[in-house]
C-alpha cells in the first residue's frame, strides 16, 4: 500500500459530553501513495460496545477481518482468500459485550508490560525494540492529521519529500 499520502478526518462528542472533555467518536479516510484507501472509525459511544474491528481487502478482493469483541479478546472473523474461506461472525455471539473499562484495562495490562519489558531488554541488549520510536511516530502523525483535518475542514497532505518516514 505504501506510505499514507493524505488524511481526511472528522471528530465529535455525541454521547459522553457530560463526562469527558474530549471527543467520543472519530472517522478518517486515509489515501496511500499507491492509491489504496483505508478508513478508521473509532468511538466509545456504541452500546453494546463492538470492540476493535480491522478489515483488509486486497486488490484481488481477498479479505481478512479481525475483531476484538468483547474488547480485550482477539478473534479471526473472516479469512476469505482464493481457495481458503473461513467466516465466523463475531457480533451477535452470546457474550457480554458491555464490559467495563476497568475490566478492559486490566486485560490489557499484560500487553503494556510486555512492551515495557521489550524496551528494557532492547536497551540491555543494544537492539531495536519491537516498536521503535520511528514506527510509533508514523501512527502518531496519522492521528495528528485526523485532528488537523477536523480542525481545518481540509484534507491533510503529507509532504512527498518526507513520505518515506510516514505510515506504510
Amino acid at each position: 500500500m505504501g506510505p499514507v499520502a493524505e488524511v481526511t478526518g472528522r471528530c465529535g462528542t455525541y454521547i459522553h459530553g457530560d463526562y469527558i472533555e474530549v471527543e467520543d467518536a472519530a472517522t478518517a479516510l486515509l489515501t496511500f501513495t499507491s492509491g489504496a484507501m483505508a478508513t478508521i472509525s473509532a468511538t466509545t459511544g456504541l452500546t453494546p460496545a463492538e470492540g476493535v474491528q480491522i478489515r483488509i481487502t486486497g486488490s484481488s478482493g481477498a479479505t481478512v477481518a479481525l475483531a476484538e469483541y468483547p474488547e480485550g479478546t482477539g478473534q479471526l472473523e473472516i479469512w476469505d482468500v482464493p481457495g481458503q474461506v473461513f467466516h465466523a461472525p463475531v457480533l451477535g455471539r452470546a457474550v457480554n459485550a458491555d464490559v467495563s473499562s476497568s475490566v478492559i484495562n486490566d486485560a490489557l495490562k499484560p500487553y503494556h508490560a510486555l512492551q515495557v519489558s521489550d524496551f528494557i531488554a532492547a536497551l540491555r541488549e543494544n537492539r531495536e525494540p519491537a516498536v521503535t520510536g520511528v514506527e510509533a511516530m508514523k501512527s502518531l502523525r496519522v492521528v495528528e492529521a485526523i485532528y488537523e483535518s477536523h480542525r481545518t475542514g481540509k484534507t491533510v497532505r503529507f509532504d512527498p519529500a518526507h513520505l518515506s518516514s510516514q505510515v506504510s
